[in-house]
């Protein structure tokens, strides 16, 4: 009796690896509504003399990249996707902190010039306790104005707060990291 081409062993072999491959990507591949751009960029963008998140009201308000940055998000237009769709407050501070270390700091948290910091943990929680706005208070806020605890400001207390301090160097995670933190919409691949 002849096979037929679709009962040969090399092509249904070749049929699961190509149903494997998709799966596979459509599993890991993990599409997160992250950090507006105009929320750290390093530019005053609504002329108010304060910028990006931590010092501009409106970016410490809402800082999703589907709200309106600086210029504001109000109540009503804010987590309108799924809330499982948003990026963890913690992770998203997290991108933050790496972005301005990469970027200001050539990658190493110790050449900030902050006396007493030596990693992105240090810093992490130096800005925590020292900006015009929290992290904490930020995140608390995202959580009543989303209706859902993340468990960032937990994570936060745990970083910042313990005792004894965390031996960590570097920021652990809640559910995502952005591998790449540049700013969405700047030519990154999401």
């Amino acid at each position: 009796m002849e096979k037929k081409a679709w009962q040969t062993p090399t092509l249904m072999f070749l049929i699961l690896i190509v149903i494997g491959g998709a799966i596979a990507g459509t599993v890991n591949a993990k599409s997160f509504i992250t950090i507006n751009s105009d929320c750290m960029d390093e530019v005053d963008n609504d002329g108010d003399g304060n910028e990006d998140i931590g010092l501009d009201i409106e970016c410490s308000e809402y800082p999703y990249e589907d709200g309106n940055a600086e210029d504001g998000t109000s109540l009503s237009d804010s987590y309108n996707s799924p809330i499982g769709k948003y990026q963890s407050g913690f992770d998203l501070l997290v991108d933050i902190i790496r972005n301005g270390i990469n970027k200001n700091c050539s990658g190493e948290a110790a050449l900030c010039g902050v006396p007493g910091v030596n990693n992105e943990v240090h810093f992490f929680c130096f800005i925590e306790s020292n900006a015009v706005i929290s992290f904490s208070s930020m995140v608390q806020n995202w959580a009543i104005r989303s209706g859902y605890d993340d468990g960032s400001y937990q994570m936060i207390q745990n970083l910042c707060n313990s005792f004894p301090p965390t031996t960590l160097t570097e920021l652990p995670l809640i559910n995502y990291q952005d591998s790449d933190p540049t700013p969405p919409g700047s030519g990154s691949v999401k």
